[in-house]
């Protein structure tokens, strides 16, 4: 009774230590999740994160809403975004529609960090938006050294190439992959997400391979977390998870058949799944980088600008330039291309 006893107070007191949620999802990523904001901030207070980091696909469109309602309710808002990075073992030139990419999700570290994500998922929607949405390692060089870095960037579990090659035992391809990214980032940006077993894999394999991938940051340096990255909130929206990727996919609904579990698990569960790694929920450090303050009172504030100063042509208004360049982008969209 006396060791039971020890056990159940040892166990309470590290259910209460803070812990982040490094990457969750809103229905701003259209068709690939499926919690309102309200929901998802209150269930992951519910359910003990301290910090939750929205990360949606390829998108900030939920990033101020979920600010403001962090805020009210008492949670530490980390904003980020989750978008495509062309894979450190694939020649670009082989780019393909679904292989060639590895998935990463930006979290800002503050303010300067909140500018430069919006400026990457810029890059990756406009710039580089063929044959999908993605970034390379080189755009992050338009931000200065890794010391000048305001974000981390956070390899994304099963969804990265990192997990790929370590499932299939070359670990020697995995080190050079974390090699490169930490030469890059900086191992002070980088974080990685250890993998989720999926119904098709063997729980004691992922253990080895999670072990495996442990031992490796240790070595580079480089943070790794416990992410369940939820795409719904219960077990019991499971179903209703499925009709969206139906709809996405074009499928009958009895023709999805989901990978793994994608709820949101509490702290308690997320520790007890990560026991065998007890660092993977060790996220105080991470959480104290996390600052940043958004203004979201422009609804007090209708009078005033908040759009950037251009450079208008000279003799020309600004609803003029406007009327002349939308004049400009219709030719170039609608007018019959020229003969040779």
């Amino acid at each position: 009774m006396l060791f039971f006893g020890l056990t159940k107070a040892i166990f309470s007191k590290l259910v209460k230590h803070n812990m982040l949620l490094a990457r969750a999802y809103s229905h701003h990523s259209l068709l690939s999740a499926v919690p309102k904001i309200p929901d998802l901030v209150k269930t992951a207070k519910a359910k003990g994160y301290t910090t939750v980091a929205l990360t949606d696909e390829d998108t900030g469109s939920g990033l101020i809403e979920f600010y403001q309602v962090c805020k009210q309710e008492g949670i530490n808002p980390a904003v980020g975004a989750t978008l495509r990075i062309a894979n450190v073992t694939t020649d670009s030139s082989s780019f393909g529609r679904t292989k060639g990419f590895s998935k990463i999700a930006i979290i800002a570290k503050n303010n300067q960090g909140y500018v430069h994500l919006i400026k990457l998922i810029t890059t990756a929607r406009i710039i580089q938006e063929q044959p999908k949405y993605h970034l390379t390692l080189d755009n992050f060089q338009n931000y200065g050294a890794p010391n000048d870095y305001h974000f981390f960037v956070s390899l994304c579990g099963n969804d990265h190439e990192l997990i790929g090659q370590l499932k299939q035992n070359n670990l020697t391809a995995a080190r050079h992959i974390l090699q490169v990214y930490t030469e890059v980032l900086g191992a002070q940006n980088l974080l990685v997400e250890l993998a989720i077993p999926t119904k098709k894999d063997d729980p004691k394999m992922i253990q080895q391979i999670n072990l495996n991938l442990a031992s490796l940051c240790d070595q580079f340096g480089v943070p790794y977390l416990a992410s369940p990255a939820p795409r719904y909130l219960d077990p019991s929206h499971a179903d209703t998870f499925r009709v969206v990727l139906a709809i996405r996919d074009q499928l009958k609904v009895t023709q999805v058949e989901l990978e793994r579990d994608f709820s949101l698990p509490t702290v308690a569960e997320l520790q007890q799944q990560f026991a065998y790694l007890p660092k993977a929920c060790d996220t105080s450090n991470l959480e104290q980088q996390i600052a940043l303050t958004i203004r979201c009172d422009y609804d007090k504030h209708a009078n005033e600008a908040f759009f950037p100063k251009l450079n208008l042509p000279k003799g020309q208004t600004a609803s003029e330039t406007l009327k002349w360049e939308a004049y400009l982008g219709l030719l170039e969209k609608f007018s019959p291309e020229q003969k040779n």
